[in-house]
């Protein structure tokens, strides 16, 4: 199997697992919701962590923790708007 191959399998697998992590949070904070808007929640918190983490393996600066601290209050902003966005349906 070559690296990009596994690379690719690797990727989809932990995308898979914080989207069901994000999911499962959601769900028990958010009962209110449809299972649908949660659903997308997950999907945008697991890219954007996923996607955050690649940037700071990749760029190194600053550390994994201040990098994440920065990164969260634009994932939580992205979650509030799909949960105004459902209440106004």
């Amino acid at each position: 199997m070559s690296y990009e191959s596994f690379r690719r399998i690797a990727e989809q697998k932990m995308n898979r697992n914080l989207e069901n992590f994000f999911y499962s949070l959601l769900l028990k904070q958010h009962t209110n919701l449809d299972s649908k808007a949660l659903k997308i929640g997950a999907v945008i918190l697991s890219a954007g962590i996923y996607a955050a983490s690649l940037d700071c393996l990749n760029h190194g600066s600053p550390p994994a923790e201040q990098y994440i601290e920065k990164a969260l209050p634009f994932l939580v902003t992205k979650l509030n708007i799909l949960y105004i966005n459902h209440l106004s349906e």
